[in-house]
């Protein structure tokens, strides 16, 4: 049976794949590998909150971080991703493709500073009906102890049907 290996040693063999791509014509192959070394050198937990809509995910995200940083309201809901972690003071920004860049490249995204109090004309059905601002995400910061080790918390937009239940 293989032995499990840890991040540092996934790490280590990712980083030998950066040096072997490094000298051929496989800059797509680089660029995932660079993405994955990232992501294995970054020790944060992301929980992505996923459901209907109108079913309570950006409540429940208020309750975990005893602020009210995700829109809620009963006739609106969650238009753009919203990721919420670690940070002082409180504070918000809004992620936007750059001009001429690949969707997915997580380099050519440009965050834009706004107010926190803000952040419901950004990421809520109200505010930015079908997304048409055209945002990847949206980040919170907050300063909460539940969030300091590193949780990152992601409020989503619903799935399934928007219409009420009648069952």
């Amino acid at each position: 049976m293989p032995v499990p290996m840890n991040a540092g040693q996934l790490a280590s063999l990712v980083e030998q794949g950066i040096e072997l791509v490094g000298t051929g014509d496989r800059a797509d192959l680089r660029k995932r590998l660079d993405q994955t070394l990232r992501r294995l050198k970054d020790p944060s937990i992301r929980v992505i909150v996923v459901g209907e809509f109108k079913q309570g995910k950006s409540k429940l995200i208020n309750a975990l971080v005893n602020a009210p940083v995700c829109p809620v309201d009963d006739d609106i809901a969650t238009s753009v991703p919203t990721v919420v972690r670690h940070g002082e003071p409180a504070s918000a920004a809004i992620l936007l493709p750059k001009a001429g860049t690949e969707p997915g490249d997580e380099a050519a995204l440009e965050r834009q500073p706004i107010n926190l109090a803000d952040l419901g004309a950004y990421v809520s059905e109200r505010g930015n009906p079908g997304n048409i601002k055209k945002l990847v995400a949206a980040e919170v910061f907050l300063p909460r102890k539940v969030l300091a080790g590193g949780l990152t918390v992601i409020d989503t937009p619903g799935v399934g049907d928007w219409a009420p239940r009648t069952h």
